[in-house]
């Protein structure tokens, strides 16, 4: 469709990259796992490659948009810092020593499922209790607004609730406005990526840690998460903090890219 749409001659494409969720082999081109529930080996590269004739190329989402933060971004000459993306669901590309880490399965950065002691009780959808992502993704706290809705039926975001998804943006104007829900809600998912935050920065003391994804790119929350690392005492633990420069609605289509160009990992540059 997209070929057909910009009209797009196949012969002036030398490559294409992909990033997708959950577990990926980069090497092989075998996409292993979408989630726990769905875990079969699919050879995406092979399949793509035999349809369009050009070479594919695949990573995990969140490490496509680290390298698309090496390559394009705040990461550019960097040899030690830490990409987190915070949007429908957390996650991290961690560069070390000039190597981007990827860990048994290219599983590692999956920060989103550790615990901070912040509303322990909320479950997430990887079967523990009080994980981050469960409380201050976009995902996480949708799903925390439909658990506390009948103690705030008076909430626009209880209203907004029944009629979909609801998304980041409206849950932060909403909270400006005083809404206690959404107070709420983002004070939690305040505390809880604050403790992420000092919890990275003692992890692999990187020099800087670039904040990415809708919710990681906003200002506001930002500097609520900057207030409560304040009140935990954790503020002195924490590297520089930046957001991304690149445009989260198009950082994973960058890194996609990045991911199609092949770049390979040299000494002091990482993939």
């Amino acid at each position: 469709d997209y070929i057909k749409t910009e009209n797009l001659n196949l012969e002036e494409i030398s490559s294409a990259g992909i990033g997708l969720i959950g577990q990926v082999d980069a090497g092989s081109g075998i996409w292993n796992m979408i989630d726990p529930e769905r875990r079969q080996g699919i050879p995406v590269t092979k399949v793509l490659e035999k349809y369009f004739g050009i070479p594919f190329y695949i990573d995990n989402d969140v490490k496509a948009a680290t390298r698309a933060e090496i390559t394009f971004g705040m990461g550019k000459g960097e040899k030690d810092f830490i990409y987190l993306n915070i949007g429908t669901g957390i996650a991290a590309g961690i560069v070390s020593g000039g190597r981007l880490v990827r860990g048994l399965g290219n599983d590692a950065g999956e920060v989103g499922h550790t615990t901070v002691g912040v509303c322990t009780e909320v479950e997430c959808t990887c079967g523990r209790s009080g994980c981050v992502e469960a409380i201050a993704s976009g995902g996480g706290m949708d799903r925390r607004i439909r658990k506390l809705a009948d103690q705030y039926p008076d909430s626009p975001l209880t209203a907004a609730a029944r009629s979909g998804f609801v998304g980041a943006e409206t849950i932060f104007a909403a909270a400006r406005e005083g809404d206690p829900l959404a107070v709420r809600i983002t004070e939690d998912a305040a505390c809880a990526l604050a403790g992420l935050l000092a919890n990275l920065s003692r992890l692999t003391a990187p020099s800087m840690i670039v904040l990415g994804g809708g919710i990681g790119g906003d200002q506001w929350m930002r500097e609520k998460i900057f207030e409560k690392a304040k009140e935990q005492g954790g503020s002195h633990v924490l590297p520089t903090i930046l957001s991304s420069g690149l445009n989260p609605d198009t950082a994973g289509l960058v890194g996609a890219a990045v991911v199609g160009m092949n770049l390979q990992e040299a000494e002091g540059g990482a993939i």
